[in-house]
């Protein structure tokens, strides 16, 4: 079964309720693919408002920017090989209608049946707008970081297809296809295959104390077992106990015993583990432009009967969006 089979095959119920890393990506409206979904366990929240938040599970979110601002040439070991912009989002599994988690969910769902949860939309092609916003990095200083959220901490995505202002038409774009691996890992379903989707390869040279050292890239598989509260006793960690071939992070050979706070927290997390895999919240459906009147396999059907009219402003604002998106 193929990692991308076994997302499709997903049975979480996410509709219920109860980056280049050096460079700042361009703003403006892109092609993206989503290309990784990660849960990472349980993690300790930040205080609100100087009160305590419980421990909650956290799943990283990647989508590969492909538009054509957002890829370059780069020449590697002799050979020119296109690379293409990334962005990620790190959110809590909440079950909360006006929760994070749920917000994104709706709007890559944006309105279609027969989607229950993220890993489903899995290498799915959709149409973002990138935003620049101040902020600061960890040592205090005034940075400027992208992300696709507008002022109001609305999600900027939505499907492949937008609204020509100068005609009123409905245009849907072609995706690209990724050009990296896809990554996925389900807390409660894992697989020998979906933790080697998550591993990084090769080495990194770093300075510690003046000198230079070699660490490993594999940072998120180091992670999700170093930090991951109710990794003891998961799914996850029984699964590679049980595949003889796949090692953690820094196993040595010998069997490392959890400590007792991580057997207490492992113990209190087996309690939910139900209710976090079961996410709860129907889908608000997207609202269709008034000239969309129906759909057909897959194809949207327009109304051209009364289309509007076509003004040099809607031109303009037309052009404008195309020039963002590299279409000509």
């Amino acid at each position: 079964m193929t990692l991308l089979d076994q997302a499709k095959a997903s049975t979480n119920d996410q509709t219920k309720t109860t980056v280049f890393e050096n460079d700042l990506t361009p703003a403006g409206k892109t092609f993206a693919r989503f290309v990784g979904y990660t849960e990472v366990g349980k993690r300790p929240q930040k205080a609100f408002q100087g009160k305590p938040k419980a421990d909650c599970r956290e799943a990283r979110f990647t989508l590969e920017l492909n538009g054509p601002k957002h890829c370059r040439e780069v020449e590697i070991e002799g050979e020119m090989k296109k690379i293409t912009g990334v962005i990620g989002v790190k959110l809590t599994i909440k079950s909360a209608e006006n929760s994070g988690f749920i917000k994104l969910f709706n709007k890559m769902k944006y309105g279609r049946d027969g989607i229950n949860n993220f890993p489903q939309m899995l290498d799915e092609g959709f149409l973002i707008d990138i935003v620049h916003a101040p902020g600061k990095d960890r040592d205090g200083k005034d940075v400027t970081y992208a992300n696709m959220k507008d002022a109001d901490f609305n999600y900027l995505i939505g499907a492949p297809m937008m609204t020509n202002p100068a005609t009123g038409e409905m245009m849907s774009f072609d995706i690209p296809e990724s050009t990296i691996p896809h990554r996925l890992l389900l807390w409660d379903q894992p697989t020998a295959e979906q933790w080697q989707s998550v591993f990084i390869d090769g080495t990194r040279t770093v300075k510690r104390d003046g000198v230079e050292v070699q660490e490993s890239k594999n940072w998120l598989q180091q992670d999700i077992v170093e930090n991951a509260l109710d990794f003891a006793g998961s799914p996850l960690e029984l699964m590679l106990n049980g595949v003889d071939d796949l090692e953690m992070p820094g196993d040595t050979g010998e069997a490392d015993l959890p400590s007792g706070e991580a057997q207490a927290r492992a113990a209190a997390a087996a309690g939910e583990a139900k209710a976090q895999a079961d996410m709860a919240t129907q889908a608000v459906a997207a609202v269709a432009p008034d000239n969309v009147v129906g759909t057909h396999a897959d194809k949207v059907i327009v109304d051209e009967a009364n289309p509007p009219p076509i003004t040099d402003d809607a031109a303009a604002a037309a052009q404008a969006i195309f020039d963002q998106l590299g279409v000509s």
